[in-house]
């Protein structure tokens, strides 16, 4: 279930039951002569009302509509077998959400593997409501986490001083002894 694409399925719909065909979102700014600055156009209230509802659902990120289908997937593995563990990467944040479900679930311990941190990398643009949200998300989410793995030391150890599971760095990359010289 794509969350973000309920507006615009919304919108499509209403369109087509009042016979009307959907028109184009216009653009940010109005075109201006050629040496003048360019003005903002105030975007449809359907565009602000499709803003603030993507900001709204889609913590901890635009996957979280397959939460529930994973969880429920995972429930229903688990009638005929059981893991020794779950291992979740992430982004997308919301697999850690899932993973953490189904540990409880399972009872299997979960790890986290960061590779790229959630609420505290350098590039979050969540805004300070979000954030405070989502790192509220994250802790709960990571307490109940076995242990941490992430690609860089740094960020090793940061989540080593944040949090009180035990941290793994892994660097990205492969073992050449993996692949004959020819593949290379």
């Amino acid at each position: 279930f794509e969350v973000l694409e309920v507006p615009g399925r919304l919108k499509s719909a209403l369109k087509g039951w009042l016979g009307k065909p959907p028109a184009s979102t216009p653009p940010a700014t109005a075109p201006a002569a050629e040496g003048t600055p360019s003005v903002p156009v105030r975007q449809p209230w359907w565009s602000r009302l499709s803003t603030l509802y993507a900001a709204i659902v889609s913590t901890p990120d635009s996957r979280i509509g397959w939460y529930r289908p994973a969880v429920r997937a995972g429930r229903a593995l688990f009638t005929r077998w059981r893991p020794d563990i779950i291992y979740a990467s992430a982004p997308p944040h919301t697999g850690l959400l899932v993973a953490a479900r189904l540990a409880r679930l399972s009872g299997a311990p979960w790890v986290c593997e960061y590779r790229d941190l959630w609420v505290d990398h350098p590039y979050y643009d969540g805004g300070r409501v979000r954030r405070w949200i989502e790192s509220r998300l994250e802790n709960r989410t990571l307490n109940s986490a076995a242990g941490l793995v992430t690609v860089t030391r740094t960020w090793a150890d940061w989540l080593a001083k944040e949090h009180r599971q035990p941290v793994e760095f892994v660097m990205n990359g492969y073992d050449p002894a993996d692949y004959p010289d020819e593949v290379i």
